[in-house]
C-alpha cells in the first residue's frame, strides 16, 4: 500500500541502530549537531534511503539520551549518568524500590561502573541508570543522587545499598523522603568472623540468630525483644559489632519496613550484583567512553529483548 520511493520512511522500517548511535555520539565529542551528522552519515552509506532512519530520528535519539556530566578543575571529565526515554519510563513503572551498587573499575581511565536496577513485574532485573565517577566519595555520590532525581522526575520510595557509612550520610541529606535499607546478606556474611570461635560452627546459635533478623512478621518491639535471647544466650551482648548492628537496626531488619509499600522486593542487593555480572558480559576494561557506551547499550537491548520475550510468550 505504500510506494517503494517512500516505503523506508515507515516507523517500522526506521531504527537508530548501535553503529549510528556511536557515530552520533562521536559527532557531538567534536561539537557537530545532530542533523550535520545525519547529512554526513548520508554521504558514508550513499544515500537517505540506506541511512535507514530520518534526520528527527537523529535529533530524537539525542533528545531521549538523558545524560548529565561534570568536569573536574583540570576541566576533565570526573562524573556522568545517561538513561534513555525507556528507561525513564520503566522507572515510573517498577521504581519504587531501587537497588544502587558500585563494584568494580571499568574502562580505561578507572571509573566506578554503578547503576540503579529495579525488578520488573516479573521479578527481573531491569536497568534505570548507569553512572560512571572518578572517586568513590560523598561529592560524587550526592551528584549521582541528586542527576538520577532529575533525570526520573522523583527519588525512589525505597534504596538498597550495601552498608556505607558516607553513603548512609548521603541519601538521608539527598534524598530526604527515602528510605534507606542496607544490604542484609553483605551485613550477615560477617557474622562468622564477628562471634567467638567457639560459635562459628554453632549451628544451633545460626538457627536462633537467623530465626530473630530474618523474621518477615514481627513488629519492632518483637524484634527488639527477640534480639536479646540469642544475645545472651551465647553472651554476645558485650561484643561491638553486635551492639553497632542494633543500633542500625532500623537500616536493614525487615521488621522496620513493614510499613513501607514495595519494600519486599528487595532485602539484599544481589539484583544490582547480578546487573554486574550480566554487564560485565558487555564491557570491557580496555574501552573508552565511546565504546563502552554502545557495549552497555548492546547489553541494556539484549535486556529489553529477553523482557519482551518473556511477557509476550
Amino acid at each position: 500500500m505504500v510506494p517503494e520511493a517512500t516505503r523506508h520512511l515507515m516507523n517500522n522500517n526506521r531504527n537508530v541502530d548501535e553503529f549510528q548511535q556511536m557515530f552520533i555520539i562521536s559527532a557531538a565529542k567534536a561539537n557537530i549537531g545532530s542533523m550535520r551528522a545525519f547529512r554526513f552519515f548520508r554521504e558514508i552509506v550513499g544515500d537517505y534511503k540506506s541511512v535507514g532512519c530520518t534526520g528527527n530520528d537523529f535529533k530524537n535519539f539525542v533528545r531521549d539520551l538523558k545524560f548529565f556530566h561534570e568536569v573536574d578543575d583540570e576541566k576533565k571529565l570526573c562524573r556522568i549518568i545517561w538513561a534513555d526515554d525507556v528507561s525513564v519510563k520503566n522507572y515510573k513503572l517498577f521504581g519504587e524500590a531501587v537497588s544502587f551498587d558500585a563494584t568494580y573499575n571499568t574502562n580505561r581511565y578507572n571509573f566506578i561502573f554503578t547503576h540503579f536496577t529495579g525488578k520488573d513485574n516479573d521479578g527481573r532485573c531491569i536497568s534505570f541508570a548507569v553512572a560512571l565517577f572518578n572517586h568513590e566519595d560523598s561529592e560524587s555520590y550526592t551528584w549521582v543522587l541528586e542527576k538520577f532525581e532529575l533525570v526520573m522526575g522523583n527519588a525512589p520510595r525505597i534504596v538498597i545499598t550495601d552498608q556505607d557509612p558516607g553513603l548512609k550520610k548521603v541519601v538521608a541529606s539527598t534524598w530526604k523522603e527515602t528510605r534507606h535499607r542496607f544490604c542484609m546478606w553483605h551485613i550477615n556474611i560477617k557474622v562468622a568472623e564477628k562471634v567467638p570461635q567457639r560459635l562459628r560452627d554453632d549451628t544451633d546459635f545460626k538457627l536462633a540468630y537467623d530465626r530473630v533478623v530474618w523474621n518477615d512478621n514481627d513488629e519492632p518491639q518483637v524484634f527488639e525483644e527477640n534480639w536479646n535471647n540469642p544475645m545472651e544466650e551465647y553472651d554476645l551482648t558485650s561484643t561491638k559489632w553486635f551492639s553497632d548492628m542494633y543500633q542500625d537496626r532500623s537500616m536493614w531488619i525487615p521488621a522496620y519496613f513493614r510499613d513501607v509499600h514495595m519494600s519486599g522486593l528487595f532485602r539484599t542487593t544481589s539484583m544490582s550484583e547480578s546487573e554486574n555480572s550480566y554487564f560485565k558480559r558487555f564491557l570491557n576494561k580496555n574501552s573508552d567512553l565511546v565504546l563502552l557506551y554502545t557495549n552497555f547499550c548492546s547489553g541494556l537491548d539484549a535486556q529489553r529483548y529477553n523482557y519482551n520475550e518473556v511477557t509476550h510468550a
